[in-house]
């Protein structure tokens, strides 16, 4: 499987932790359950062995374009297929009235068929610790679980579900308006994959958490030219922002990614690869660098980097 380019990527998370979701529908980059865990997925440093989650359409003759939901980061990804047309929703819900007083990691994945009928394919692949550590996947009542020595977690759906080589794998039909949700939590041992949630309840919190977003950047006082720009890069920045208390950012969401693709996972966090914040004014402003075209995250400048919203340009 090739590699993507990185402005392929969007961004989730819940402020302890982000996943990189590629167009093709695959995580390609996470840790669980903090910023600076151990990965569990590492496609985007070694396609070979680093480990994705993948929902995508079966087949080749499919066009995928992705886009953030309106003043969120709420990840859209629609497929559009000669059979039909999808559209898969991944989020992590964030913020107390969401996920309660104490964090628990859950990525919600949401694939619904908007025309027609289409095949989808779902693996689950984890390569703990940098794929260094080895795991079991167990399928149980729900679900499947997937368990290294030092972490286990979750895969919860409604969808048939087989194990392939350490891999939970599910191939599933949708037809126009069907849905198909999973969701992959960080668990303790007693909890086996944790209990799924229903259509419904994916869509309740995929209100409740575009809800937390748009409150959170309505805040925003800047008026000027650039407001689209200025609004993508602060919730980019505010995924970085560890237990959304710290008042300083995180430099990237993923670890240096090599200059040779395939050569392997490197572990070197100082490596900035997706947004960094860089002091480059007297007056304590700074720059925002997002490197991302595909979702409008142009350079922009502002005055300070938790009052990049208060001014106009």
């Amino acid at each position: 499987m090739a590699y993507q380019p990185i402005e392929n990527y969007g961004m989730i998370g819940d402020m302890h932790t982000v996943a990189l979701v590629g167009t093709d529908g695959s995580i390609d980059w996470l840790c669980v359950p903090d910023f600076d865990s151990p990965s569990v997925f590492a496609a985007i440093l070694d396609d070979r062995k680093g480990g994705r989650f993948k929902i995508a359409p079966v087949g080749d003759e499919v066009t995928c374009r992705q886009f953030y939901w309106p003043e969120t980061n709420v990840l859209i990804t629609r497929f559009l297929g000669p059979h039909g047309a999808a559209e898969l929703a991944d989020f992590m819900p964030a913020g107390r009235a969401v996920s309660g007083d104490r964090h628990c990691l859950q990525l919600i994945r949401r694939v619904t068929a908007v025309r027609g009928i289409l095949k989808f394919r779902m693996e689950c692949r984890p390569a703990f610790n940098y794929a260094r550590d080895a795991h079991t996947a167990t399928l149980t009542v729900g679900g499947a679980t997937l368990t290294s020595p030092s972490l286990m977690l979750g895969l919860a759906t409604e969808q048939p579900l087989e194990t392939i080589d350490g891999a939970v794998v599910s191939q599933f039909a949708l037809s126009e308006g069907e849905a198909a949700v999973f969701v992959l939590r960080h668990l303790s041992p007693e909890l086996g994959c944790g209990i799924s949630i229903s259509v419904n309840e994916a869509e309740e919190l995929f209100r409740r958490t575009i809800e937390f977003w748009q409150r959170w950047i309505a805040q925003s006082r800047y008026a000027g030219r650039w407001r689209e720009i200025v609004h993508r890069s602060a919730l980019a920045l505010s995924l970085r922002l560890p237990r959304a208390v710290c008042r300083k950012a995180l430099a990237a969401g993923v670890t240096g990614i090599t200059a040779t693709p395939g050569s392997g996972i490197q572990h070197s966090p100082s490596m900035p690869s997706c947004v960094s914040v860089s002091p480059t004014r007297p007056n304590n402003s700074c720059a925002l660098w997002p490197l991302s075209a595909k979702n409008h995250m142009r350079a922009s400048r502002c005055r300070s980097c938790m009052e990049s919203m208060g001014g106009s340009t």
